[in-house]
């Protein structure tokens, strides 16, 4: 999604790659701005590339142009269902990225949407910090809940349960219960799983919650920043809907424009799922010919990635200080509760680099708290919170025991060791 022209030098690359991409069947750029701004632009230019690419029925590229369906310049554009995606999974990108990788985005994430596609998934995940003793107590009661619920192969659906128990006690009418063998007993029931209720009239100070946009967490990620989200194009239908006007009239209208918070919230609770998270960054199986970490003799993983990242620093006007990756060394290496004196002037660039609004409003940390808590107060409760890549696996391991912080080791795994891609593991046989 773009509105001015001035900002299709930075995507061009990227949206070459996308249309590239193996599991890519067309790539929509959602234009909100006056269509003259491309169909008659100068030849040579990068409107004038992207117009030919849309004139041309065999290019997968085609632009969306919201004026001339009768809307406005507005962020939720991108999900109104005029778009008439091709495909039933729409993944999305800022058109200031970050873009993540194909691996990642295809080998992977859209690996964990195929078994989870009532859900929205993504893998550039926030959260909120509850205040209170009681929203804190059901945060960790839900997350552990859902780690065992993935962990025994099942989704978070009631019929589930009852199938489950009822087949593994035998439950398969009267040919079953004469057979000579005897029953097997049915296994303890699975761990409930439920929103958080947000209960403002009881204290307004300790229910209301707070926005971390300090970190990436994998665990207890109650929503998506959109580069990197894939949701259903049902969806987009009730984003829509006449019943929600008032809450898009509140993205219209708030400074922050909070179509993230809003999304996923909407999402959320239609679907009564929390987001599922995938790693933003997948590194390929390790090999003798790629090196260590699945380098891909690209100079051998995280070391390797590192001096990649320094060509293209340099190689950027103004270096690091102009240089957005893909979200890798984004603050999500910071801890949560640590403040902008406590980092190194590399994390200092690059936090600034990728939060510019945050730097530039001084007020946009505490809008975007007001507009989460408004978000929430709209549905009265919020989602269990995700679970990371790892859950249910060995590699799974809780940090930070007195905040209950859990995360995945390593941050960025091969692709070898994300269990619904392997054959056997977790999650894997989830249709």
């Amino acid at each position: 999604m773009s509105h001015t022209v001035d900002r299709l030098s930075k995507v061009m690359k990227n949206l070459e790659e996308l249309c590239r991409r193996k599991a890519t069947s067309e790539v929509v750029l959602v234009w909100n701005a006056e269509k003259s701004q491309i169909s008659e632009a100068k030849n040579g230019t990068d409107a004038s590339r992207i117009w030919e690419w849309h004139l041309d029925p065999s290019h997968p590229f085609r632009i969306f142009l919201s004026f001339e369906r009768g809307l406005k310049n507005d962020l939720l554009n991108r999900y109104h269902p005029s778009i008439e995606p091709k495909e039933e999974a729409i993944v999305y990108f800022d058109d200031d990225g970050p873009f993540f990788s194909e691996l990642a985005m295809s080998e992977v994430g859209l690996e964990l949407w195929r078994r989870n596609s009532d859900a929205q998934v993504g893998c550039f995940p926030r959260n909120v910090r509850f205040m209170s003793d009681r929203m804190k107590e059901h945060q960790i009661a839900n997350t552990a809940g859902s780690i065992k619920r993935v962990a025994g192969g099942l989704g978070f659906g009631f019929n589930e349960d009852v199938l489950r128990q009822n087949n593994a006690a035998g439950g398969r009418g009267q040919a079953a219960a004469a057979q000579a063998a005897p029953a097997t007993p049915p296994p303890p029931p699975l761990p409930e799983v439920s929103f958080t209720p947000t209960c403002r009239t009881r204290s307004r100070d300790t229910e209301v919650v707070e926005y971390n946009y300090h970190n990436f967490p994998s665990h207890a990620a109650h929503m998506l920043l959109p580069s990197g989200s894939i949701l259903h194009r049902n969806y987009l239908c009730f984003v829509w809907h006449p019943a929600f006007e008032s809450l898009r009239r509140y993205v219209r209208t708030h400074p922050t424009h909070c179509d993230d918070q809003t999304i996923s919230a909407l999402v959320s609770h239609l679907s009564g799922r929390a987001p599922r998270v995938f790693p933003r960054r997948v590194h390929p199986d390790k090999t003798k010919e790629n090196g260590p970490a699945g380098g891909g003799g690209n100079g051998g993983g995280e070391e390797g990635e590192k001096k990649k990242k320094k060509k293209r620093a340099a190689a950027s006007p103004g270096g690091y200080d102009a240089y957005i990756d893909d979200g890798s060394s984004d603050p999500g290496d910071v801890h949560p509760d640590a403040h902008s004196e406590q980092q190194s002037p590399r994390q200092r660039r690059t936090d600034r680099a990728h939060r510019r609004l945050l730097w530039q409003h001084k007020d946009w940390g505490t809008l975007r708290e007001e507009s989460i808590n408004s978000v929430s107060g709209y549905f009265g409760s919020i989602n269990p919170g995700s679970v990371g890549w790892c859950a249910g696996d060995s590699r799974y391991e809780i940090v930070h025991r007195r905040t209950r912080r859990e995360e995945c080791k390593p941050e960025f795994p091969e692709r070898g060791m994300i269990p619904w891609v392997v054959e056997g593991g977790t999650g894997h046989d989830v249709c």
